[in-house]
This record gives structure tokens, sequence and C-alpha cells, in this order.
């Protein structure tokens, strides 16, 4: 059986390296990553599918109930939060939490987490391949769901995304590599290192210049071709735009 996978999410540095430290007696588990914050946290479940989460509940940027809502259902790790607060048990249960480790926690507590994990681990079939359904992302002083059905187009932003809907432009903290690992890619297509469109979305595809292209959507925005999607593109979008 394979190593269970896992990554440790905390914004406190020292408790980080006590959860790795206690993970060294399990040989049967392997460390994949680390995170300082819930939105460092997302990006790094998209790029390293570890199948178990340490998960702090109170960090900054996003809390790790909130992080947990925006994940599938049938494509979460398993999670077991680990908090220095008592009030947050019976949310994080019904959101189908692994388990609930109260800071300080003893060795002989942590093990029986791990111990709960590799249980399910060894007799769980592979997890289905999953695609993002919603995003959560930040308005003034309030976190929005934004469904990706409601998606138009994302334009990178430095360490952020644009996300484009009918509705407005909401900002959301993902690189586009990792956001492109995340969508379904029946209904979303790179045409650029800096643009992802909806594929329905697409009006035409026109020839420029020195054979590059554009593509212009619906709306009658107009985004370039970037040269290492241009196969890609040409391939998808000739049987599939109108």
């Amino acid at each position: 059986m394979s190593r269970l996978t896992v990554l440790i999410v905390d914004d406190e540095p020292p408790a980080r390296r006590k959860i790795r430290r206690l993970l060294e007696a399990h040989p049967e588990v392997e460390v994949v990553g680390e995170a300082g914050d819930g939105a460092e946290a997302l990006d790094q479940i998209a790029a390293l599918a570890p199948e178990l989460v340490f998960l702090d509940v109170q960090m900054p940027n996003l809390t790790g109930l909130e992080l947990l809502e925006t994940l599938p259902l049938d494509a979460r790790p398993h999670i077991v939060f680990t908090t220095a607060y008592d009030t947050h048990a019976v949310a994080a249960f019904e959101q189908r939490a692994l388990d609930y480790l109260l800071k300080p926690f003893e060795r002989e507590r942590f093990a029986e987490s791990v111990r709960r994990a590799l249980e399910l681990h060894s007799r769980r079939d592979p997890r289905p391949n999953r695609f993002v359904e919603r995003f959560l992302v930040r308005e003034r002083d309030r976190l929005v769901p934004v469904s990706t059905q409601e998606v138009i187009r994302f334009a990178a932003a430095e360490k952020y995304v644009d996300i484009f809907t009918a509705a407005g432009v909401y900002l959301h903290r993902m690189t586009m590599n990792t956001l492109e690992a995340q969508l379904d890619p029946e209904h979303f297509l790179r045409i650029h290192r800096s643009h992802i469109v909806r594929v329905r979305e697409v009006r035409e595809l026109q020839a420029a210049a020195h054979g590059a292209y554009a593509v212009v959507l619906r709306d009658g925005t107009r985004l370039p071709v970037g040269r290492a999607y241009r196969r890609r593109c040409l391939e998808r979008l000739g049987a599939d735009a109108t």
C-alpha cells in the first residue's frame, strides 16, 4: 500500500513543526507540503492532492472552515482540524471532518487521528478526478461563493486571478497553473499564459499578422492566443467555436 500523503496547514510555524515532528513516528505517512494560510492551502491541495490535511481553524485570509466549504464534498482529502478553541467542533463535524484536535494535543491523541486516517486509506478506492465547482471570493468584508457555471473567463493578476462573470469581476488568490488544474477541460480552455476562457463563450477565432490568433468572446472581449497554446486552441475551437 502506498504511503498516506499529508499536508500541514497552520499560520504558526511552531505548530507546523510540532505536527511534522509527531508524524515522524508514523512511517506509513509522507508529508508532501505545508501552508501558512487558507489561500495558500487551496493552492497546495490543488497542486499536491494530499490524502490527509491537518488544518488549523483560525487563519488569515481564509479560515479552515471556509476553505473546506470551497472543496467539493466527494473530492476532499480527509481533514483533521487542529485548534485552540472547541467552539467550532460542531461545524467541523457537520463538514465531515475526520477528527478535531484541541491544542495543545498529546502524542497519543494525535496518533489516534493518524491511525483513523490510515485505516480509511487502507480500504478506500482511488479518488475520482474531480474539478472545482465554485470559488469562495472576498467581497469587501464578506466571502461570496462564485459558481464555475457563472464564469466567462479568468485573467492573471500577479499572484491572483480575476474571475469575470456577468455579475462582476472578482479577485481570487490563486496561480493560473493551479487554476487550470482545477477546471474541467470540457468547459474551459487556456489560450494564453494569462487567459483561460469558457469554451461556450467564444464567438470566433481571428487570424492576425505573422501567424498569430486572437479569441473574440460573445461579449466582444478580444484576447490574444499565446504561441505555446496556439495548436491546442486551433484543434479545440475549430470544432467547438461558433
